[in-house]
């Protein structure tokens, strides 16, 4: 995974992002809240690191309840908003596996991207 090191000013805070994706054109919002205890992250210890996927008409930062639980059990995780303002709403009628395909895979690219730019460090 990724490693990273926390101070101690930021242990069981959060704070907010928004990543710029050139190939993509888009802005990602992100939240990134830190462990609770300092010790689980340091230069001499590697702080596993949870992407956290909202889900669809829900925001990102409302999964507080499982990031506070992850934070309690050692892990920084960051949770990632895929929908943004301008994007095609997700289908609710036809066939939902195409119609919402689109959505997704925008999902799944953000991500991935999110991932490789490890902007948190």
């Amino acid at each position: 995974m990724l490693l990273l090191q926390v101070s101690a000013t930021q242990a069981g805070k959060g704070e907010y992002q928004v990543l710029s994706d050139a190939q993509t054109q888009r802005d990602i919002p992100i939240h990134i809240s830190y462990p609770q205890d300092t010790s689980v992250c340091s230069s001499e210890s590697s702080c596993p690191v949870a992407l956290l996927s909202s889900g669809y008409g829900v925001a990102y930062d409302n999964y507080t309840f499982i990031s506070n639980t992850l934070n309690t059990a050692g892990y920084l995780v960051v949770a990632v908003q895929h929908e943004l303002p301008g994007d095609t709403p997700l289908a609710v009628r036809g066939d939902l596996y195409t119609e919402r395909s689109e959505n997704w895979q925008r999902g799944a690219n953000s991500l991935e991207f999110v991932r490789i730019v490890n902007s948190w460090q």
